[in-house]
């Protein structure tokens, strides 16, 4: 399910914010009684859904902020703006369970939001009941045209929606527990009996000691041989092979109850560093990705375009029950992979930057509510006042202040009122934009 923003109204109570009007001006909201209105921002709190129980707690979020860091657990209530954005991304789930997949590509320059909304996406993929795994790509002991250090990293990150676990081996012991359900799943395999996937599957649970279990683990993660099993190839244009395990990772993940698989990529920007012999390494690895999840529509792309091993072939998905996600974030330049030659518009991301004061005032808002729990006393939302969102919102608009510094300000703010209760809100407001003001 879509994780909305939860609002509050005087009158009406709590909601949930579907979407905004006229610049933010206007929310429409579904209210907890079933009701749906299109009612002013301004008549609405923010509520946040991540906040801990305790003031402890909500104390080193707040100096997580205080240090420009905003702490994964409670992006989803500090992540300003991107409304549509997050739409997009809801949409992109849907699409992932009925059609098999999807893929989406943020592109910004550096510091723009590209890592904050690949840590949103992970948020929101995990509370949609995906499975997770998140990189951030490195130029020597990640790049992206490493094919086999990317699928053996993403499957030892491997995160659940219900559980703390990690890896590939908590969804083979489920299976352990279901092995004819699994079966069936893994006997429509588009590669048959030639399935490297479903033979190393077969052979864990029909594993009778934790050595050989091991040894079947080892072999689905491609960090070992197995026995009379079909190769798993390192070298070559093996880019169809990763795509095709990552798929065959998402239709066991559903026989389960899960939605599917996420990979999601940062730092991909990494290429514009590569040679070129690698560089066509990892088009061909993003191509097969971007062709495995999101198939023909909203791409240029088409299964010719990924070339086979010379000695052996491997279809792009697994089966028809595959429900793959990839979304990967990377700057826009010319020397980058040409990600906009290959995706239409309609699955490219480029996180806004046009910041509207109702995004400006919810976000002040949010950072209040956390601040009072903090320091224990009654959030009454003064800091939100007209002037301060007004320059704020102009200030990051016009690039005089990084979208990165925000929580910043907004802490650094509260910590003011808070200290000296005898100041109006109105006098910190122009000590702050004359702090802010560029030297001459």
């Amino acid at each position: 399910m879509l994780t909305h923003l939860s609002v509050l109204h005087k009158q009406l109570g709590r909601g949930k914010l579907l979407r905004t009007l006229r610049d933010g001006q206007l929310y429409e909201v579904e209210f907890e009684s079933g009701l749906r209105f299109i009612l002013p921002s301004r008549e609405f709190e923010p509520l946040p859904v991540a906040m801990p129980d305790s003031a402890f707690e909500t104390r080193q979020t707040v100096e997580a902020l205080r240090m420009g860091i905003t702490p994964v657990e409670h992006i989803e209530d500090l992540t300003i703006g991107l409304d549509d954005e997050r739409t997009r991304l809801h949409n992109a789930f849907q699409r992932t369970r009925i059609h098999g997949g999807a893929a989406l590509a943020v592109l910004a320059d550096y510091g723009q939001g590209k890592t904050h909304f690949i840590a949103l996406a992970e948020r929101s993929a995990l509370s949609e009941g995906f499975l997770v795994s998140t990189l951030s790509l490195d130029q020597r002991e990640l790049p992206p045209s490493r094919a086999k250090l990317i699928y053996q990293a993403s499957v030892e990150a491997l995160r659940y929606p219900d559980s703390q676990e990690r890896g590939l081996q908590p969804l083979l012991e489920r299976a352990r527990q279901q092995p004819h359900n699994v079966m069936a799943v893994m006997e429509e395999s588009l590669k048959g009996e030639e399935c490297p996937f479903a033979f190393g599957v077969r052979a864990y649970l029909e594993s009778e000691s934790d050595a050989e279990r091991l040894e079947a683990l080892r072999y689905l993660e491609h960090r070992g041989n197995l026995r009379r099993a079909p190769r798993l190839v390192s070298t070559g244009n093996a880019a169809r092979q990763y795509a095709y395990l990552f798929t065959a990772i998402s239709a066991l993940a559903r026989a389960f109850g899960y939605s599917g698989l996420a990979l999601l990529l940062d730092e991909v920007d990494y290429y514009s560093r590569l040679l070129i012999a690698q560089r066509e390494r990892a088009k061909q690895l993003f191509k097969a990705l971007i062709y495995a999840s999101q198939g023909e529509e909203s791409t240029a792309l088409s299964d010719h375009d990924i070339p086979e091993h010379h000695k052996v072939n491997y279809p792009l998905r697994f089966s028809d029950r595959s429900a793959f996600f990839f979304l990967f974030a990377s700057t826009q330049a010319p020397e980058q992979m040409p990600v906009s030659e290959w995706l239409s518009p309609s699955v490219l991301i480029y996180p806004n930057q046009r910041f509207r004061p109702s995004d400006v005032e919810r976000f002040l808002k949010m950072v209040g509510a956390y601040h009072a729990k903090a320091y224990k006393y009654e959030a009454n939302g003064q800091a939100a006042t007209p002037s301060l969102v007004s320059f704020l919102a102009q200030a990051l608009s016009n690039g005089r202040i990084p979208v990165r510094f925000l929580p910043q300000i907004a802490v650094t703010f509260y910590d003011l009122l808070y200290t000296y209760p005898h100041v109006s809100a109105e006098t910190h407001v122009r000590d702050l934009a004359r702090a802010l003001q560029p030297e001459r």
